[in-house]
């Protein structure tokens, strides 16, 4: 709060003002007839003016700009990767497994500092990945030290690896590397390996400081037309096998082919280069997150690392950077849970949705509060906790829906939705209201949903009940011939929905009397046209379930018959 500062105000009648606290520290002023006695002098207080002095509004706006922001955020961001790279060193070699999971998440965080942190001039991504390509392959560098250190330094090009690091350093961009090591060939002053050295060092390189994209191309197209007359699709294939990584191959011949490939292009590249190592059937989990990550989906890197790893800092702490970043509002969700949810939140509900420990727990107890207002929302949260398998959030939701719909008097949306609740209490309390507007009004509002009953009508006795009051109705509307004879069709179909449930409603007696009702109507040549076409349609199915049925109350009455046997 500013100091406060006295002012004289003239207000007519100030003697018979009052005021009072409101709600949310806000002071009613209001006039009396009683006075109160005080002086007139008030004193005026103000809250949070002092940017709207000019001298205060300039230190406000003094802060760190988009670039320093960046520039922050990517000098913590490689902070935090010495910080892994000096655990890693710290860490006794007897713990290799610990050794390899720390290289893989610095070889993440980074890659992911470059795709999703760094900004780049006019989005050339290349020149970045070549240097962490370079940062965490190096097997070139090994195999140049062992190449040195044996006793062949006349002839070096006799190293079985000799080739082998060459190739390496110049899929790496290094070509410096590669010259001083084709320099050590015994043969370097013949006219080919002069041409390839003239070749190597004239080799143009995107440096986007000073230098524009149509200035390189047209550097980049003459000096190609050497690799071109060589066939290097072929070429590259052959250094498969020198290559550890499929991402490492994909940045070596990006470097040759496409070296102003944007950010955006990657993931096609990606692809290729994974079906020349196996394919996706081949790839590990570090591959899934580094080509999620060269995808840019921040949901699918999120999922990938929190079911691999057995804690959650490293995610957290990558996602928290993202979020500073602004990646998450650049990339947006990609699934189908936080469709709805604010940019500002995905990072929160990307810890909720794949932490294994209290995540789960937690997002369930969001959704349990969620306001529930119609049928679309109550759908969309139902969805969403059967994809997680969260039960007890679908059975509340349907029971709130069930509810609701009670209390606009649509008895027939509530039973639906206590059906899918699967909630035996909540189904029976609807069928008990159901069976009462029976009992007041003489006549179901929702004969639908009793015909479509089906075996729902066994989660709870009072369906079984109805079922069973619907099934002996349609049976003596069709045996006592009160109905007409082109009705039948329409009252054997609905009867027929009651012959698949697993409780059998009809005694065999009375399934006799349906299947002569039927065979009545085929031979009834007197038929109604439209009627006739809907029997003969529907015939095969009817006869079907008709015989099992039977069947079934056979077999159900033989039983309870030796059981009276049993008995006496």
């Amino acid at each position: 709060m500013s100091t406060a500062r006295e002012k004289e105000i003239s207000i007519p009648g100030l003697e018979s003002l009052k005021c009072n606290w409101s709600v949310g520290n806000v002071l009613c002023l209001y006039s009396s007839q009683n006075k109160s006695g005080h002086g007139s002098s008030t004193k005026e207080l103000r809250w949070e003016t002092g940017l709207f002095s000019g001298i205060y509004r300039k230190l406000e706006g003094e802060e760190e700009e988009g670039t320093k922001k960046d520039q922050a955020l990517l000098r913590i961001s490689r902070q935090y990767r010495s910080i892994l790279k000096d655990i890693q060193h710290r860490m006794d070699q007897d713990t290799e497994d610990s050794l390899e999971l720390l290289y893989k998440l610095e070889l993440l965080w980074n890659l992911a500092e470059i795709l999703l942190v760094q900004k780049t001039r006019f989005g050339i991504i290349l020149p970045q990945l070549l240097q962490w390509i370079t940062l965490h392959f190096q097997t070139c560098d090994e195999l140049t030290r062992q190449i040195l250190s044996e006793d062949i330094l006349e002839r070096p090009e006799t190293h079985p690896n000799y080739w082998k690091a060459l190739i390496l350093f110049l899929l790496q961009g290094r070509t410096d590397q590669a010259l001083k090591l084709l320099h050590l060939h015994s043969d370097m002053n013949l006219d080919p390996f002069l041409s390839l050295d003239e070749l190597i060092r004239k080799m143009p390189f995107f440096k986007g400081s000073n230098m524009s994209i149509p200035d390189f191309e047209f550097r980049w197209n003459r000096w190609q037309i050497a690799g071109l007359l060589s066939g290097s699709e072929k070429a590259f294939i052959e250094v498969v096998p020198l290559c550890e990584t499929w991402y490492q191959w994909m940045t070596g011949k990006l470097l040759y082919t496409n070296p102003i490939v944007k950010v955006y292009n990657l993931p096609y590249h990606a692809e290729h280069a994974i079906s020349q190592f196996g394919g996706l059937d081949a790839m590990c989990t570090l591959d899934s997150v580094i080509l999620a990550t060269i995808e840019m989906d921040v949901p699918a890197i999120m999922h990938e690392l929190c079911s691999t790893l057995d804690n959650f800092w490293f995610p957290a702490h990558l996602l928290d950077l993202l979020f500073h970043s602004e990646s998450l509002e650049e990339q947006g969700p990609n699934n189908k849970g936080a469709s709805s949810i604010s940019y500002s939140g995905l990072r929160e509900f990307l810890l909720l949705e794949y932490a294994t420990i209290q995540g789960p727990q937690r997002l369930e107890a969001i959704f349990e509060r969620i306001p529930i207002n119609n049928e679309s929302r109550a759908n969309k949260v139902i969805n969403m906790a059967l994809e997680r398998n969260m039960t007890s959030v679908v059975t509340t939701t349907c029971k709130v829906m069930g509810m609701k719909m009670l209390k606009e008097g649509r008895i027939g949306s509530a039973m639906t939705w206590g059906l899918r609740s699967q909630d035996v209490k909540f189904t029976t309390f609807l069928a008990d209201r159901l069976l009462l507007q029976y009992c007041n009004e003489g006549e179901f509002s929702s004969i639908d949903l009793l015909d479509n009953l089906g075996s729902a009508m066994m989660i709870s006795d009072r369906l079984t009940f109805l079922a069973k009051i619907a099934a002996n109705l349609l049976h003596s509307l069709l045996w006592s011939r009160l109905a007409p004879k082109y009705f039948w069709v329409t009252l054997l179909m609905d009867a027929s929905s009651f012959l698949i449930s697993d409780d059998v409603l009809f005694s065999s007696e009375q399934i006799y009397e349906l299947m002569h009702c039927l065979q009545e109507l085929v031979n009834d040549m007197e038929l109604p046209k439209k009627q006739k076409a809907l029997l003969d349609q529907h015939e095969g199915k009817i006869r079907i379930k008709l015989a099992k049925t039977l069947a079934l109350a056979l077999m159900n009455e033989a039983d309870t018959s030796n059981n009276n046997i049993c008995l006496t």
